[in-house]
């Protein structure tokens, strides 16, 4: 078999130029003063057939790397709408983006309800282990700064975000993206039934 690989390498023709050096240590990059970077094994497509350019965005549009930040960000902007959705209806709507304090407003409102458990285990019971919760702490934030850090590179004061905990994962972080996807599904059931349910009160 003639084997024929393509890496994010190829995209950009040297990692070293789009790569702090930091990451590239933390990637397995190598470099050297010419363009002959090279990723070692990550983000490879492996074929019997020369892999084109689109193939390769093809065969990995869903990956980490390449949605994993903007599920993020929609994960939580979801989750935002629709607790201010519930405090419209008690006749007032925050002007910000805290989750936690968006939580808490909520619950004293609506106590003990499986939205608020659910929503809990990605907000103020973050496992600190996952890529989520690494992220947060690599880069010095909690889970209130969510709209920043998945929407820009840096913040508002210059400091870059270094998202890289949230991309490359690979199959090592296949168990977090399900989990997050199934409780994206049961927020969405769960709020629906607690909404049907407060229009007969």
């Amino acid at each position: 078999m003639n084997v024929k690989v393509w890496t994010a390498g190829a995209l950009t023709h040297s990692p070293s130029r789009c790569l702090s050096t930091q990451h590239q240590n933390r990637l397995g990059v190598e470099s050297d003063r010419s363009t002959a970077a090279r990723p070692l094994g990550l983000w490879v497509i492996v074929s019997d057939e020369e892999v084109s350019e689109s193939a390769y965005e093809s065969a990995t549009k869903w990956s980490d790397h390449t949605v994993g930040i903007a599920i993020l960000f929609d994960y939580f902007h979801g989750i935002e709408l629709m607790l201010k959705g519930f405090m419209a209806l008690d006749g007032s709507v925050p002007r910000h983006h805290r989750l936690r304090e968006l939580l808490a407003d909520f619950e004293a409102s609506h106590p003990g309800t499986e939205v608020s458990v659910l929503i809990s285990t990605y907000t103020t019971d973050l496992d600190r282990g996952s890529p989520l919760g690494i992220f947060f702490t690599a880069n010095g934030l909690d889970v209130d700064s969510w709209n920043e850090a998945l929407r820009y590179p840096e913040s508002k004061k210059g400091e870059s975000f270094d998202h890289l905990s949230l991309q490359y994962g690979g199959l090592d972080t296949v168990d977090f993206w399900r989990a997050l996807g199934s409780a994206a599904r049961e927020i969405r059931v769960a709020s629906v039934r607690l909404a049907r349910s407060l229009e007969h009160t």
